[in-house]
């Protein structure tokens, strides 16, 4: 197991080393843009906007530039006599403690942070990334470019046509503000909260295996 997951590491080196000069080069831009603008005056929010910056970056990258690193680790890694099983668990860890020290990071940086709702929103993104992960990088696996593009146009209908809808159709609205708001405020049932959240992951990261399953050894795109 041990092994496999230092094969992983292998694998995403390119990977590696983009998403960490990626976060920590837009948060240390944050940091220096203050002290340009600000003159070094923290109450602007040096911090905030290493945050924003930071988890903007992050998130840019799992969304749009990871799926090409994704399409070139699979096949190679199932090439190396990975079996399939212990190269998708081996993945989902690494996803798993990626989320997890970039939350580290984001938490330091977040003034008045909430240790509940940072471990929520990383639980989150976590399970979006399966999905991501799922329907898009393993379909750019399968079918190359093609699928490479269609993703990248149903992420930007969503992006601009999701918000439009929810603001039309008042119950999904008030739906989701309603999640937003027992996310925030722990007053509400935090079992019902992370039942939601497990539940979320659990859809997500069975359609990732169902769709892996199906990547041929040979992809190349």
């Amino acid at each position: 197991m041990f092994r496999d997951f230092k094969g992983v590491l292998t694998l995403k080196k390119v990977n590696i080393i983009s998403t960490a000069s990626v976060v920590f080069g837009l948060m240390i831009f944050a940091f220096v843009l203050n002290l340009i603008i600000g003159e070094g005056d923290d109450e602007i929010g040096a911090r905030p906007l290493a945050t924003i910056m930071g988890t903007t970056g992050y998130v840019f990258l799992n969304m749009f530039i990871k799926l090409m690193f994704l399409s070139d680790e699979v096949p190679r890694g199932l090439s190396f006599g990975v079996t399939r099983r212990s190269l998708f668990l081996n993945e989902r860890l690494y996803d798993l403690l990626e989320v997890v020290i970039v939350a580290i990071v984001i938490g330091i940086c977040w003034e008045n942070r909430d240790i509940s709702i940072v471990t929520k929103v990383a639980a989150i993104v976590f399970g979006i990334f399966m999905y991501i992960e799922g329907i898009g990088g393993n379909a750019v696996c399968r079918y190359g470019k093609t699928a490479y593009w269609i993703y990248y146009i149903v992420v930007f209908v969503l992006m601009i046509g999701l918000p439009k809808l929810f603001a039309m159709v008042q119950p999904a609205h008030d739906a989701i503000a309603a999640f937003v708001e027992k996310i925030i405020n722990s007053v509400y049932n935090q079992l019902f909260v992370w039942l939601i959240i497990v539940v979320f992951i659990g859809i997500g990261m069975l359609i990732n295996w169902l769709t892996f399953r199906k990547v041929p050894v040979n992809a190349n795109v």
